[in-house]
């Protein structure tokens, strides 16, 4: 004989009670977690950190899907998924920019996390900064051409075209002498990804940190983003949009690691200084930079890549105006 079913039991299901914006308490109510869109409570990166004991942080979070303005400050110890991971990603950028040390106990964890996927260990550093620049000269000749595509980019898994690669070469050249360039290749031929590896060979071979400025229409920033994560893993990328008080947030806690180096407020007039610049690239888009063109024009920008540049043709734009 066959044995009965077994009673299903209803899944457990998590609920959030919630205040709803513009309206009283009297119409809290608690809402399935099923209805709230899961990168609400996905982390995107860490951006600042709080010291409150020994060993203990809190860790200013942004999130994914998330403007900047909704970023929150959560314990350390929080059971966040993949909460750890950021956290260890966010004291290797410091240790690579600034060459200050991890602190140890995080260097353990990071020790500990490598060797379970089986990485080698983390290079880090507790020498002066003044010796670490030196060390950190560039490590190929950038008049040197390229045959086939560095080691860095191929462990991404993308192949760049012969094509590509001879503009990226290109590029290198213009770069190295001081002489704008353009790229007019057919759209869909790669001309992002192009420009991207350009910029991140200037980084991984030590010629240059950046800053580095992309201005793009706003409808194609997130392929920027989406090509950058995929062939340029160990770039800091920063996208500079959306509304006055998310941009506040993003200058204060992405422009630099130095606290109050920017001055100003909701329109903050310029960097006091450019010392310890956070980020690599800064993705942006034209509106922002007509907006904030103060701030912006107080950067030293190694490198400046205007996506559409077909527009900079009528120089008595606003646009134009603002680039020069």
């Amino acid at each position: 004989m066959l044995r009965p079913p077994r009673k299903m039991e209803p899944r457990r299901e998590r609920e959030f009670f919630v205040k709803w914006r513009y309206m009283s308490y009297w119409h809290c109510e608690w809402v399935s977690e099923t209805l709230m869109d899961v990168y609400f409570t996905a982390v995107h990166r860490i951006i600042n950190h709080m010291q409150y004991g020994k060993t203990q942080f809190d860790y200013l979070v942004k999130w994914k899907e998330l403007a900047y303005e909704q970023a929150t400050w959560e314990r350390d110890d929080m059971d966040i998924a993949y909460y750890e991971d950021a956290i260890n990603k966010y004291w290797i950028h410091r240790e690579k920019m600034l060459g200050e040390p991890i602190p140890k106990h995080i260097a353990k964890k990071i020790a500990a996390q490598r060797e379970k996927k089986g990485l080698p260990p983390l290079e880090t550093t507790d020498e002066p900064m003044s010796k670490k620049k030196k060390r950190d000269k560039p490590t190929v000749d950038i008049r040197k051409k390229y045959e086939v595509q560095p080691d860095y980019i191929t462990e991404t898994g993308g192949t760049l075209h012969p094509y590509q690669l001879e503009g990226i070469n290109w590029l290198r050249h213009c770069w190295s002498n001081g002489t704008d360039a353009i790229l007019a290749d057919e759209m869909g031929l790669g001309k992002t990804v192009q420009s991207l590896t350009f910029l991140y060979t200037l980084m991984k071979e030590g010629h240059s940190k950046g800053p580095f400025l992309i201005a793009a229409p706003l409808s194609t920033i997130i392929n920027w983003e989406r090509e950058a994560e995929q062939w340029c893993p160990d770039f800091y990328i920063v996208t500079y949009v959306g509304d006055r008080d998310s941009r506040m947030v993003i200058r204060e806690h992405e422009f630099s690691f130095v606290e109050g180096a920017v001055k100003g407020g909701p329109k903050a007039s310029r960097m006091r200084s450019q010392e310890n610049m956070k980020f690599h690239v800064l993705l942006t888009s034209y509106e922002c930079i007509n907006m904030d063109k103060a701030i912006l024009s107080s950067i030293e920008w190694e490198a400046l890549v205007v996506d559409e540049a077909h527009r900079l043709k009528n120089n008595q734009s606003t646009f134009f105006k603002n680039l020069r």
